[in-house]
């Protein structure tokens, strides 16, 4: 299909082509502003072509970098599968390494949402202060 449209497209440029090449003399003038006009447009197309490319380079390199890391992520684990005899998906985690585990810390020891403390941890504010007491300059009213 696409070859199909591809030779009527030269087709229909040669015949196009040779029709003004072999037409007869043209009683015309090509005034000095059109051709002045003429080369702005193209200066003005070249100008903005730049422009966008400027504009959107970074993120045209990262895609084809990120096209390269991808591939290369692909061989390694193809490689690794191959010396493993496993695909990927069924090793075994090692501890802390991609559960999201850090070694050393216990199962407790995160952080408090709300006050940024652990578990056991003093309770932050002035020293002697109980929490939940409310100093005497403090008003809800």
């Amino acid at each position: 299909m696409r070859s199909l449209m591809k030779r009527i497209l030269v087709t229909g440029y040669f015949i196009v082509g040779f029709s003004l090449l072999l037409s007869g003399t043209a009683s015309a003038y090509i005034d000095p502003a059109m051709t002045a006009m003429l080369t702005q447009i193209i200066a003005g197309v070249f100008i903005t072509l730049g422009v966008v490319f400027g504009v959107f380079r970074r993120k045209i390199i990262l895609y084809f970098k990120n096209m390269k890391i991808n591939r290369t992520k692909r061989k390694l684990e193809k490689q690794s599968e191959k010396q493993s005899g496993k695909p990927s998906a069924e090793r075994s985690e090692e501890p802390g390494e991609e559960s999201g585990e850090v070694p050393g810390e216990q199962p407790g020891d995160e952080l408090s949402e709300e006050s940024g403390e652990r578990p056991g941890d003093e309770p932050s504010g002035e020293p002697g202060e109980q929490p939940g007491e409310k100093l005497s300059g403090d008003n809800d009213s």
